[in-house]
């Protein structure tokens, strides 16, 4: 398949769903004594849940070049921006602390879907001259 005509523009939206999926849990230690006190958490507990968000991308990762290959990229795109969204804000309004690490795992496995396939499109999308400045 051609590569589509717009892929700069793609890259540049692949680029923000990459910072935007880094951002909520590169913010959360700035916040994580506030949640901390909300939740009644020891210190322990504290430190390790924002851990439970890249225990998905590790689950994730083979699947979601597999589920990449399958359904495109964009879609996959899309499901893995879903799951970091809704598992986010979820846990936003957590109640506990086991909710709170299934809803990280949740975005994590979203996550886990965006370096597969914003791979795949940098492998498909342009030449092999071009490929590391992309």
């Amino acid at each position: 398949a051609d590569p589509p005509r717009n892929r700069y523009a793609i890259l540049a939206l692949i680029v923000v769903a990459q910072t935007v999926a880094n951002i909520g849990p590169l913010g959360i230690p700035a916040i994580a004594s506030l949640i901390r006190q909300d939740l009644g958490l020891t210190l322990t507990q504290a430190g390790s849940f924002l851990s439970a968000y890249y225990i998905g991308p590790v689950a994730m990762s083979l699947f979601a070049g597999m589920l990449a290959d399958r359904w495109g990229t964009a879609k996959t795109l899309v499901l893995g921006q879903a799951l970091i969204a809704v598992g986010l804000v979820a846990a936003s309004a957590a109640g506990s602390y086991a909710t709170l690490i299934t809803l990280m795992v949740v975005a994590g496995v979203g996550y886990g879907t965006l370096n597969p396939a914003s791979t795949t499109a940098a492998m498909s999308w342009f030449p092999p001259r071009q490929r590391a400045t992309v």
